[in-house]
């Protein structure tokens, strides 16, 4: 008796495992997808529809994302924090996060010997001087533009982000982000 109920805890728990993977991998549309179209040609049909309607909300490929890092000296510069509470934290930075850039922050100390080593050759690599400062650069590397400094609004960030980048695209802000 103890070995049956033992097989059906292990089947049990393999089930669950497959629902937890299943769920997670594939989202609900594609489900809907599989489940109303019956054949592969509407499907591909359908995830190509998919596929439109993600860029017409300006979501670009990860890949092709331009890669925004903010120099930081979070817990030490009045600017830093300046940027944080009222620029990363809008509306338009969360939404250019979201679906078109791929953001990074590198929080630096006063000294920056004293820096995790990835931080320190980011921040060299890049000639950064002070903090805090924007850089902005292209999926493989090259630099675009740097912004030192805080204070602009924050619309001003995200359009001179969306500007050195080139993205053209700017999606309406919706406040439930």
């Amino acid at each position: 008796m103890l070995r049956f109920l033992t097989f059906v805890a292990f089947i049990g728990i393999c089930y669950s495992i497959y629902r937890i993977i299943t769920s997670t991998e594939l989202p609900a549309v594609a489900e809907k997808e599989a489940v109303v179209s019956g054949t592969n040609a509407a499907l591909t049909k359908e995830k190509s529809a998919s596929r439109t309607d993600q860029t017409a909300l300006g979501d670009i490929p990860y890949a092709k994302r331009p890669r925004v890092y903010l120099f930081t000296g979070r817990g030490w510069c009045q600017s830093s924090r300046t940027l944080d509470s009222e620029i990363l934290a809008s509306p338009e930075w969360k939404a250019l996060s979201l679906y078109q850039i791929v953001y990074k922050e590198v929080v630096l100390p006063p000294d920056i010997s004293k820096a995790p080593k990835n931080n320190r050759d980011l921040a060299s690599k890049f000639g950064i001087q002070s903090v805090p400062t924007l850089v902005v650069v292209t999926p493989t590397g090259s630099e675009l533009g740097r912004r030192p400094g805080a204070g602009a609004d924050p619309s001003q960030y995200v359009n001179w982000v969306r500007d050195v980048a080139g993205i053209r695209f700017r999606p309406q802000v919706t406040a439930g982000l």
